[in-house]
């Protein structure tokens, strides 16, 4: 279910993007924006089932270069990229709500309609889920190099650690030929189940990581 998955990745990228270009890039909320991050932002806030102008693969197209252009400016020492526990802590709280919406999905026997989950809403609550743990892995690896003081000094890298593990286990899931629906007593998985567990774990030490911090 690659649509699912890639809505799961690009949720996740929004919201790391609006903290990089709000928090993490300015010193607070009087300094300006960065122009790229902000484009990049902009752009990647496109409906993705927007068949009209603008095209959402051309604006996520668009805000990968901005991101690179960024990245480029930290390289040349004209950019700003700030690695305080203030700035830190707003991207792991959104994490931690996104995972908290995935994990709801995950658990639920019925719909807000009243309906039980279908085996194709369970496919698509599964591969969502798994979208956001790929795209909160690879950031939570940069965090872990880039706030590598702050975690030291706060003694927070166990925790991390933990974190990281949940969202990369999560991440790694693939059913066998497709998502099951299992009894959580009968021999057949319940991925849908399994998922649930890696992101309950995630959730949990990504919000204690912020504790952590803020203490």
């Amino acid at each position: 279910n690659v649509n699912e998955m890639q809505l799961g990745v690009l949720e996740a990228t929004r919201r790391a993007s609006l903290i990089l270009t709000d928090k993490i890039s300015r010193t607070g909320s009087t300094a300006s924006l960065n122009p790229h991050l902000e484009q990049a932002m902009n752009s990647f806030m496109i409906r993705a089932d927007s068949y009209w102008f603008p095209a959402p693969e051309h604006e996520y197209r668009e805000a990968i270069k901005n991101l690179q252009f960024y990245r480029d400016q930290l390289m040349r020492g004209e950019g700003a990229f700030y690695t305080r526990t203030d700035n830190l802590i707003p991207l792991l709280r959104a994490f931690e709500q996104l995972l908290g919406s995935c994990d709801d999905n995950l658990v639920k026997t019925h719909e807000d309609s009243g309906e039980p989950v279908s085996t194709f809403r369970a496919d698509n609550y599964f591969y969502y889920a798994k979208g956001v743990a790929i795209a909160i892995s690879s950031i939570l690896e940069a965090v872990e190099i880039d706030y590598a003081k702050v975690l030291e000094v706060r003694s927070a890298k166990e925790v991390l650690h933990h974190g990281l593990e949940a969202v990369n286990h999560a991440a790694h899931m693939k059913p066998w030929l497709f998502v099951t629906e299992a009894s959580l007593n009968g021999i057949f998985a319940n991925h849908r189940s399994n998922m649930a567990a890696h992101i309950s774990h995630a959730r949990f030490y990504i919000g204690l990581l912020a504790e952590t911090l803020s203490t």
